[in-house]
């Protein structure tokens, strides 16, 4: 049975987790507001699985990590949309700040495209944020200011 272990950081809860963008990659960056949801910009690789004659079992490696996007939801700010609609397309430098107790920033940068969500019965008007990357994620200690 598992037990507690007092060595670990304790779970946190997602709320304080943050999106940022800087237009380069040493200048201020911009907090957007609003957001819904932030999958993971990093994704492990595709398998490549093979199979051998002389055994019954198949096995499988690591392969190349496929080039992925994230869609981003936010809540709808007229004025934060604005902002970025005059940037869509450009690449920026991204980054999300993950809860204080964790100290992980990750950042990449990356073109993107904004544009209105659905609208649907009793929601929010939002729209969605689509990251492509061109480099890799990477851990950093800061934020820009």
């Amino acid at each position: 049975m598992a037990e507690f272990n007092p060595a670990f950081t304790p779970p946190v809860a997602t709320a304080t987790t943050e999106l940022w963008y800087a237009e380069t990659e040493t200048g201020a960056a911009t907090q957007i507001f609003g957001v819904q949801g932030i999958p993971n910009p990093d994704t492990p690789p595709d398998d490549i699985t093979y199979k051998t004659l002389e055994s019954t079992e198949g096995f499988s490696a690591p392969g190349t990590k496929p080039a992925t996007t994230i869609e981003i939801e936010l809540i709808l700010y007229k004025e934060q949309y604005e902002t970025l609609k005059t940037l869509d397309r450009t690449a920026l430098w991204w980054y999300v700040k993950y809860p204080e107790s964790y100290g992980i920033i990750r950042k990449w940068k990356g073109k993107f495209v904004l544009s209105l969500s659905d609208i649907t019965l009793d929601d929010m008007c939002k729209c969605r944020i689509k990251l492509y990357r061109d480099t890799k994620p990477t851990d950093v200690d800061q934020i820009p200011a």
